[in-house]
């Protein structure tokens, strides 16, 4: 299966929000004992959720964590407290050791890395059944205050 076939197959299982389930969702989340509102872009997240899968308490069979990584070219006029480490926190991913991976883990989701423009080798990742290369630009953003940092295309 080609990388974009994967992703077309997650796209696909994407449902449109139905208006009656949205409004059936506030509605519940509205007589918990939570301030309305005080979930935040969770519960906007869950009304999606429960608007597409049409049911109150959604199941889901097939679920993923796409992480969209690359370094910023700004970098380079040392305005960051760190040094570009997106390769390291890519690696730490891949090898579950970070936040999002236990938490994909814990969740039973799949978890994917795509390396849309980081600077540095990431040959030890080509293999990785999790990593996705499909840089933009091979160097990440470019410099803003020399060039558009991203262009359209």
């Amino acid at each position: 299966m080609k990388i974009n076939e994967g992703i077309n197959n997650y796209l696909l299982k994407i449902k449109s929000l139905d208006p009656i389930w949205e409004n059936k969702t506030c509605e519940f989340l509205n007589k918990l004992a939570i301030p309305q509102g005080g979930l935040g872009e969770l519960g906007q997240l869950a009304v999606q959720l429960v608007s597409a899968a049409k049911n109150l308490t959604p199941q889901y069979a097939s679920k993923c964590v796409i992480i969209a990584a690359a370094d910023h070219g700004i970098c380079a006029e040392k305005i960051s407290l760190l040094p570009q480490v997106t390769d390291s926190i890519v690696k730490t991913i891949l090898n579950g050791g970070a936040a999002v991976s236990i938490l994909a883990k814990e969740a039973n989701c799949d978890l994917k890395v795509v390396d849309m423009g980081i600077c540095a080798s990431l040959d030890c990742c080509i293999d990785h059944d999790n990593f996705i290369s499909k840089p933009v630009n091979p160097n990440g953003t470019n410099n803003f205050l020399s060039a558009s940092a991203m262009t359209p295309d």
